[in-house]
């Protein structure tokens, strides 16, 4: 059964700072957890949306004033959901400072 795991990371760093420590981050993330990202166009509202894949499949926003996450965990990965969870939120907020 897939497991869904949402991270919501206030930050007062402005969408395009905030970008690059995401980009940042995520190359870390890609390493430890085989998570990529497919960058798109900015969307209507102006979010950075980043397609998620690898061993999860999901979305990443880069707003203003959050980054927002939203993975699907497969049935095996979802018995891990707590951990992939805490380890993706603690170091996203290292990275946001």
């Amino acid at each position: 059964m897939a497991k869904t795991i949402e991270i919501q990371q206030p930050h007062n760093l402005g969408r395009d700072a905030a970008y690059h420590r995401v980009v940042a981050w995520q190359d870390r993330v890609r390493q430890q957890f085989g998570v990529t990202a497919r960058w798109l166009p900015p969307t209507e509202d102006g979010s950075l949306l980043a397609e998620l894949g690898g061993k999860v499949s999901g979305h990443l926003w880069v707003r203003p004033g959050d980054v927002y996450i939203r993975l699907t965990l497969g049935t095996i990965t979802g018995l891990f959901a707590s951990k992939i969870e805490s380890g993706l939120r603690e170091q996203l907020v290292a990275s946001l400072g």
